[in-house]
Formats: C-alpha cells, sequence, structure tokens
C-alpha cells in the first residue's frame, strides 16, 4: 500500500505545483504500472496548458493598453483575462474579477435580454451588441455599450468570449484630438488582429470619410482581397451592396452610411456583397457606428455570409409552394360541394346537417386562406410574384375595403372612424398589394380589438422630411394610418412582430385563429416598392400602425402571378 501510494503522492505534488502556475512541471517516475500512463496522461495534459496559457498571454498583450473595459473568459463564462481597465471601470479588483462571471457586477437587465444574448453568442455563435446596466463595487449604476464576441476554433467549437464595455455614463473630457485618435486606432490595429481572427464573421471597420482601417482574415476570404490592396482605400471603392434584385444600391443608402448618417445600429439581411472577382453572396450585416468622446468616429461593419441560410429557406419555399398548389384543388372541390349542398342542390338539410355543413365551410375556407397565404409567402420568398402597376385613387380601394369589414364592424359594436385627405394624387399602384397590405394592417386593428372599443382609420398625404411618430419620411408618400385600443403588443415581442409566422402571445389567447404570415407579407411587399410599415403599441392599450406607400409608384415587375388578397368572407375565419 505504501510503495502505491508513494508516486501517488509524488503526482500530488505535481499537481499542487501546476496549481500554483508552475506550467514546467513533470511527472517523471517510472512505475511500469497505471501510475506510470496516469503521469503520461498528466504530461500531455500540462503540455495543452502551458499551450493554452502562452496564447492567452498573447491576447493579453494585446489587449492591456485598451482604454475600453476588456475581458475574456471560457466557454461558462468565468473571467480567465481582465484588462486594467476592467478594474478601473466596474471597481473591482483583478483578483476579485478572475474565476467568476460577469455577474458580479452585473445582473440587472430583464431576464429575456440575458436568454437573447445567450442564445446568440453561445448556440448561434454570433456577435452580440447591446446597452447594458451594471453596478460598480461601490454601488453605483453605470450604463455601458457592451459587445461580446465568441472566439471559436478551427472547427467552430467554442473556446471561450471576449467582452468589451465602453462607459458612457460620464464620458471623459477629449485628450486627443480626433486625427490623433484615428492614428491611435491604426497603432493599435496589430494588438487587436489577434482577438478580430478569432471571429468566423467578416469585420471590417471604417473611418468617418469611410476608409477602411482594418478588416479581418474571415472579411478578406469572403471579399476576396488580400489587406495591402485595401487597408486605406474607401469601401465603396472595395465592394459593391446590392439588394434582392440585384440593382446596385448608391452610396447613401448603402447600410454603412444609414448607421453614420442616423448614429444607429443597422441590422439586415436584405444585401449582397460583391467579391473581388465581382461574384455576389447574400450577407447577413450588422452595422454599429463607432463614437469616441461623443464623436463619430467610424462605424464597424460585421458581415456573414448566408448563402446556405438562403438554399435552405428556398428549397423551403419551393416545398410550401408546391404543398400549396396540390392543396389548393381538392379544397377548392370540397368548398364548391359544400356550397351544393348548403344551398339545397342536391336536396333540403335538416337543422343538424346545415349546421354540420357550415362547420365543414367555415373550416375549408380557413384551409383556403392559409394556403393562400402559403403561396403568397412563398412567391415572395422566391421572388416569382409580379408587379402590375396602374393608375389608382388609393381612398377608393381603401373604402372599399371598409365597406368589405363593416359586417364585423358592426358585430362588435366598434366606435369606427375615417378620415381621408381629398387632396391625395392618383397613383400608379398594382392594386392587389394595395389591397393585401391594407387589408392585414386594418383587418387586425378589427380583429384584436374588444366589442365596444375604438377603431380609426387615416389616409393622408406625408412628405419628405416630415417626421411621423418620430419616423422620418424619406420619400413623398401617401400615409395609411390605423388606430385601435385593443389588446397592444407585448413589449418582449415586438421585434418579432413582421416575423414569418409569428403570432403574439396575448393575440393567440384572445384569438385563436391566425396564420401569422399577414404582417409578414405587408413588409415584403412595402420593402418591394420602396414602402415602409411601423407601428408603436402597448399592451391592453392598442396599436398604431403606420404604411407609407411613394407617390413615385411601385414599379413593374415581371413574376409568374400575383399576389392573392384574401376574400372578404376569409378575413375573420
Amino acid at each position: 500500500m505504501r510503495r502505491s501510494l508513494t508516486p501517488l503522492d509524488s503526482l500530488m505534488k505535481t499537481v499542487r505545483q501546476l496549481g500554483g502556475g508552475d506550467f514546467d512541471v513533470s511527472f517523471d517516475l517510472k512505475t511500469g504500472d497505471e501510475i506510470e500512463e496516469l503521469g503520461d496522461v498528466f504530461n500531455q495534459m500540462v503540455a495543452r496548458l502551458k499551450l493554452t496559457y502562452s496564447d492567452l498571454s498573447n491576447f493579453k498583450r494585446a489587449v492591456e493598453n485598451a482604454s475600453s473595459h476588456i475581458i475574456i473568459t471560457d466557454p461558462d463564462a468565468k473571467v480567465i483575462y481582465a484588462n486594467p481597465a476592467a478594474s478601473r471601470i466596474t471597481g473591482y479588483s483583478n483578483g476579485e474579477i478572475i474565476g467568476k462571471t460577469p455577474r458580479v457586477w452585473g445582473g440587472l437587465m430583464e431576464k429575456e435580454f440575458y436568454q437573447k444574448m445567450w442564445q446568440q453568442i453561445k448556440f448561434e455563435k454570433e456577435p452580440f451588441r447591446g446597452e447594458i446596466r451594471n453596478k460598480r463595487k461601490n454601488g453605483e449604476i453605470y450604463t455601458a455599450i457592451m459587445t461580446i464576441s465568441p472566439i471559436l476554433g478551427e472547427k467552430n467549437d467554442l473556446l471561450g468570449f471576449v467582452g468589451l464595455e465602453e462607459d458612457i455614463t460620464d464620458r471623459k473630457v477629449a485628450e486627443e484630438n480626433l486625427f490623433r485618435e484615428s492614428k491611435k486606432v491604426l497603432e493599435e490595429k496589430a494588438k487587436y488582429e489577434t482577438i478580430l481572427t478569432s471571429v468566423s464573421d467578416g469585420v471590417v471597420v471604417v473611418n468617418e470619410e469611410g476608409r477602411i482601417l482594418l478588416m479581418n482574415n474571415a472579411g478578406l476570404k469572403l471579399l476576396g482581397w488580400k489587406s495591402e490592396e485595401i487597408i486605406g482605400k474607401k469601401y465603396t471603392d472595395v465592394w459593391q451592396v446590392k439588394d434582392g434584385l440585384g440593382n446596385i444600391v448608391v452610396t447613401d443608402s448603402r447600410p454603412i452610411e444609414q448607421a453614420v448618417s442616423r448614429k444607429q445600429s443597422v441590422s439586415t439581411s436584405e444585401y449582397f456583397y460583391t467579391r473581388k472577382d465581382d461574384s455576389d453572396f447574400p450577407v447577413h450585416i450588422a452595422i454599429a457606428p463607432i463614437f469616441r468622446e461623443g464623436k463619430l468616429i467610424g462605424a464597424v461593419d460585421v458581415f456573414h455570409d448566408i448563402s446556405a441560410e438562403k438554399a435552405v429557406d428556398k428549397a423551403k419555399s419551393e416545398f410550401v409552394s408546391l404543398a400549396s398548389h396540390q392543396l389548393r384543388t381538392p379544397l377548392s372541390a370540397v368548398n364548391w360541394y359544400v356550397e351544393m349542398l348548403l344551398n339545397g342542390d342536391v336536396g333540403p338539410l335538416d337543422l343538424n346537417q346545415k349546421k354540420y355543413l357550415e362547420e365543414v365551410y367555415g373550416a375549408n375556407r380557413r384551409m383556403v386562406e392559409l394556403v393562400n397565404s402559403l403561396l403568397n409567402t412563398s412567391r415572395i420568398d422566391l421572388g416569382t410574384y409580379s408587379i402590375e402597376p396602374e393608375q389608382v385613387r388609393l381612398t377608393e380601394v381603401v373604402k372599399t375595403m371598409v365597406s368589405e369589414l363593416k359586417p364585423q364592424i358592426t358585430f362588435k359594436k366598434l366606435d369606427f372612424s375615417e378620415n381621408y385627405d381629398p387632396s391625395l394624387p392618383i397613383i400608379s399602384a398594382d392594386p392587389k398589394l394595395v389591397r393585401i397590405v391594407v387589408q392585414n394592417v386594418l383587418a387586425n386593428a378589427v380583429k384584436y380589438t374588444p366589442e365596444g372599443a375604438q377603431v380609426g382609420l387615416e389616409l393622408k398625404l406625408a412628405v419628405k422630411g416630415e417626421k411621423v411618430d418620430n419616423h422620418e419620411i424619406e420619400t413623398d408618400s401617401i400615409l395609411i394610418k390605423t388606430t385601435d385600443t385593443g389588446y397592444g403588443i407585448p413589449e418582449r415581442q415586438k421585434d418579432k412582430i413582421f416575423q414569418k409566422l409569428f403570432r403574439a402571445d396575448n393575440a393567440k389567447e384572445k384569438e385563436t385563429e391566425g396564420t401569422g404570415l399577414g404582417l409578414y407579407i405587408v413588409k415584403a411587399v412595402l420593402d418591394s416598392i420602396g414602402g415602409k410599415v411601423w407601428f408603436d403599441s402597448v399592451e391592453n392599450s392598442g396599436s398604431t400602425f403606420f404604411v407609407t406607400i411613394p407617390i413615385s409608384g411601385m414599379p413593374r415587375k415581371a413574376g409568374e402571378k400575383q399576389l392573392t388578397a384574401a376574400a372578404p368572407n376569409t378575413l375573420f375565419y
């Protein structure tokens, strides 16, 4: 027994040395048994730990003098490195930070914030950026702009996280002018490259003139350039941005320019980037302006090739289109036969038979509407729908839809008001698309408003530069506004309201029937014609939806078929 304990004692002593930070230790006892094998495994583990420690030291040298609070954690969010700025901002010493999670100074945000953050950085393995409230050691609450990026291995395995915080509670007076700050960014470029090379998405940093200061290896690979070919050049000279129709986006409308001019982040999956060889690829873009001491000094663009995701979406859309077409014929036959039975074409019905057939008829109409919505969605996703504009007076189209909704408005005893600007011009528009847009927005206001409440509709002119609900009108448009005092939209779900197949929780509780496709279709249609849609809503108080349709009209677009508007008798099934 003593002979077995002696090598184990030696191993434990070596482990203690390792625990004290000595990575040059080794277990060299030759026993010729399992203890020696254990020692070999231990030595291999020490070698790997030593290599890991060396890598972390390189990271430390790269960020040690950065002014931002920077930490590096393991996959479980335990801090393995914190730069001096972390202690300065949080008030905790380095010893109080290392080995702990950021919850030491955090944990003040809503549960949904952290759920979204972890979903994005740990499972989707994408950078996360947001404004956060934290607490210093002295109890003072401070606000910071936080950026967390996953560190990924060669096999896309998660190695840990890099977190940056910029305290924006009380910005310091600039000690250097903008030129010196820009120079400092260039000087620190080499330090940050170590971190950026661990990010699998493309990252490019431009200054206030749009000149490229930095692009990581992933970005260079995606765009097909070498670093020495692009640094210092204007990004507009390096790659083109195209919309979903393949049209080149003018400089002022590019996402980077939007982020800089609006001084707010932009996130979208609606564009294509052009490589050096002139080939295009679809991207998800997340762009944020960069401020230092309150001054705009540039922007950072994080972009990800979503070709694979687009291919999957296309396959799904093609399947939905095929399945929907196959369903349409038998559903139409069922509808026709039930109508014959209800009309007494094949003989009289007793009350029970008529009741059951009416249930079948209603269920079949719901299925028809679902199939039509799925077909519309697949045509939008595949880009196969046509736009056939003609001279249209929007007021007349909208009034027709209001008359179709009158039975439901009357049945629910709603206080319904209408206001039409008599000076609205005739515009070139596809009446079916106008009908789809207004029908969905107005029908939702009626559907999700309880009996005896209020619903309003307004059409008026909105000129370029005008502010409507804190949104600046980008081009002369006709504004369609619906208001209601209905159920409203929960705050936590507002960012999902235009997503495909999404219905708010309170809407599902009040009205079980619905596809969750209407507002997705509305936004997709408006995006394709240069229109806009947004809303303001408070749960249990009501919603206001705003729709703009450019006076310049809708561009003609060739396609397989037009989108299909819902029949009046299916709006509330």
